[in-house]
């Protein structure tokens, strides 16, 4: 839901932004769209993965 209320106010100052595609980020969290208590959360710092947490969600998608 989130990518979705950025796209519908991409300037509120209460929304992160957030996509369900990385693009041309380069330091960005990836996240399972359906996940519980942080598990299969990835942290890119300049393209490199910086920390992961491990799980078994993430076959619904993404969001970045």
């Amino acid at each position: 839901m989130l990518p979705i209320l950025w796209k519908l106010y991409p300037e509120c100052p209460y929304i992160l932004p957030s996509y369900f595609v990385s693009g041309k980020l380069l330091n960005y969290v990836k996240k399972p769209i359906l996940s519980r208590e942080g598990a299969n959360i990835e942290i890119i710092q300049n393209n490199c993965i910086a920390q992961i947490t491990q799980g078994q969600y993430g076959k619904e998608g993404y969001i970045y």
